[in-house]
């Protein structure tokens, strides 16, 4: 084995990780170009050591799909999900009608693509799920601190579906028949965990748990120094429930805890014919913890011709769950902050983005300006410019009268009354006003507004100042960009956005608001950490039993800058959207702009305005209007 050698600086570390990245043919590259030692960007220190392995015969339990389900498979799939969080399904060709063939046909063809020419592979590589569809290489490869020997295709196939000619045309037809099958077995799964939990079988599908759908198709080649990096490193999975078809190399591991509190990695060794289904974190909450999302890794290959291909179908929930995620759009879980739109204000002048004739040419050209939607109101732009118009964006429900208004939550108020308000807004409204949070945490008087403020003047620093900042890739845990989803979304958004991977390390922030925003974060924890002992009391749990189960760990804040628009009508600040984390914590200016899609008793919908409220902060099913 080589040597350890010390770890780069991490300027170098960036320059290697650059150069990995724009080679496009990803660590099936390296393996092809004889690579005899695993790269420094790779090397995991002590990859194996955290807990030791079951010893041989200790494996994951079984699900028989052709058992009586009231009687067997529910009971078996309940108890699985709960003391493992893993278990194979068997006989599902037989039950389901999936053909005996598959998954064996999806695994062959996803292979059958990475094992491509080099130039072949390279010509679908990026990091942008253009049309739905990606092909690279570790997509946390810039935050992670080692990345891992896996390549891998990642299609969305809901809410909205991947364009399927975006799906390399060697696998097209085997990974869209593979879909269908698998969404079949989910659909089963999720009927015989709803009856585990004393539901109807179809609880668990009624609450949205079949819309949000991603297929990964994750490929392991050979390594030559499997004991020095991993192929894919510990985690649970965010999402509800996840299938996952394995070739017969295996790999995958999973952590398993026995009633006596010890902790062991156990080998899933493939069964011919089964697939491995695992519970996610949405799913833990859903249950009330009695359903188990648990830490599972993927080891290196070792050897020749020992790549390991798996074809992973995860399901999140595209509907309101007990803690869904935000308390509005602004993060992923915890700690969120927006910026409001600014009053709207026509200007003059036209911009010459809007003289290409060709979708992605608008989209290209409007990214590489680099100053984002704020550089087109700084240019004079008098109309939105095509890429940007939404068709009638108001017209999905209508607004509620003037008066109607999301709940408000008085954190002064003794807690069970607290607690007991905050569970019926999150039951009702799916969004609350929070007050008197800063008596109550000893938040400062001038927060959030001090960081608001903070956004707000990197925005508006001169267009050459934020440019230098302008990004996709959140490689020192900070970008600012406008529209996450510029390159897949059927129209651009008005808006401007700086996100922070608060879980990443130190972060480089825009000198601008350097002191405010980070401030703000640790402030944004303490709210949402009391946010969920109140529901977690309102779901007849221990208060910390929530932020126990991880619900703090994870946190990103998105701040959103919606600068004025000449025509707001014809565009959105955000799309309607829920958000997939636990809870978002927002603040917004004095303007306001935020909207929820609020249904009724009687099962009416209206988007109702989120007026501000002095000194509160707010929660997500919302738009936000230009």
């Amino acid at each position: 084995m080589a040597s350890p050698s010390p770890p780069a600086p991490q300027s170098d570390r960036m320059a290697l990780l650059k150069a990995f990245d724009e080679s496009r043919t990803g660590v099936r590259g390296l393996v092809e170009s004889g690579a005899s030692s695993v790269p420094d960007i790779f090397v995991h220190p002590d990859p194996y050591a955290s807990v030791p392995l079951a010893p041989p015969g200790v494996s994951i339990p079984v699900v028989d799909l052709s058992l009586p389900a009231p009687i067997a498979a529910a009971a078996a799939a309940a108890e699985a999900a709960r003391r493992w969080g893993f278990f194979h399904l068997i006989n599902h060709h037989g039950a389901l009608g999936v053909p005996e063939d598959h998954p064996s046909r999806a695994l062959a063809a996803v292979r059958a693509f990475n094992e491509l020419p080099a130039a072949d592979r390279a010509a679908h590589y990026g990091r942008a799920m253009a049309g739905g569809v990606s092909y690279s290489s570790n997509v946390d490869l810039f935050r992670s601190p080692a990345a891992s020997w896996r390549d891998t295709i990642q299609i969305g196939f809901g809410p909205q579906r991947a364009d399927p000619a975006r799906i390399p045309a060697i696998c097209r037809d085997e990974i869209l028949e593979w879909e269908a099958h698998a969404t079949a077995v989910g659909r089963a799964v999720l009927g015989l965990l709803s009856e585990g939990l004393g539901l109807e079988p179809a609880a668990l599908e009624e609450t949205s748990c079949l819309e949000g759908k991603v297929m990964v198709c994750h490929y392991y080649p050979s390594c030559p120094e499997p004991e020095r990096t991993m192929g894919l490193v510990a985690h649970t999975d965010p999402g509800v429930l996840t299938v996952l078809a394995q070739d017969a190399i295996g790999g995958l591991q999973v952590k398993h805890t026995d009633e006596e509190g010890k902790s062991q990695w156990v080998d899933v060794k493939p069964v011919p014919g089964a697939l491995v289904i695992n519970v996610g974190d949405l799913l833990q909450i859903m249950s009330n913890d009695k359903y188990t999302s648990v830490e599972h890794r993927v080891d290196a290959a070792a050897g020749d011709d020992h790549e390991i291909t798996e074809v992973i179908d995860s399901y999140t929930s595209a509907g309101a769950v007990w803690s869904s995620d935000s308390y509005t759009s602004v993060s992923v879980s915890l700690s969120g902050l927006l910026i409001s739109p600014e009053d709207l204000s026509n200007g003059g002048g036209c911009i010459s983005i809007t003289m290409a004739s060709d979708r992605a040419a608008l989209v290209k050209a409007f990214d590489e300006s680099r100053t984002g939607v704020r550089g087109l109101v700084e240019s004079g732009v008098s109309s939105v410019p095509d890429l940007f118009v939404h068709p009638d964006p108001y017209a999905s429900a209508p607004l509620a009268p003037p008066g109607v208004s999301i709940p408000v939550v008085d954190l002064s108020l003794p807690t069970p009354i607290a607690a007991a308000a905050a569970a019926e807004a999150a039951r009702s409204w799916g969004f609350f006003h929070l007050v008197n949070h800063h008596r109550a945490l000893a938040v400062p008087d001038n927060y959030p507004a001090r960081a608001l403020a903070a956004v707000r003047a990197f925005h508006e620093l001169p267009a050459a100042d934020r440019a230098a900042h302008y990004g996709r890739d959140a490689a020192t845990g900070v970008s600012y960009y406008s529209n996450m989803d510029l390159y897949r979304s059927p129209a651009a958004s008005w808006r401007d956005s700086i996100r922070v991977e608060l879980e990443s390390g130190p972060v480089r922030m825009p000198h601008a608001c350097l002191a405010d925003v980070p401030e703000w974060d640790a402030h944004a924890s303490a709210v949402g950490r009391a946010v969920l002992g109140l529901l977690s009391e309102g779901l007849g749990l221990a208060p910390p039993a929530l932020e126990e189960m991880s619900c703090l760990e994870g946190k990103v804040m998105i701040c959103h800058y919606y600068p004025a628009c000449p025509e707001p009508e014809r565009t959105l600040g955000i799309v309607a959207h829920t958000d997939p984390g636990v809870l978002t914590v927002l603040a917004q200016d004095g303007v306001g702009g935020l909207q929820v899609n609020h249904t009724d008793g009687e099962g009416k919908s209206q988007w109702v305005d989120v007026k501000p409220v002095p000194g509160a902060l707010v929660r997500t099913s919302c738009r936000m209007k230009p």
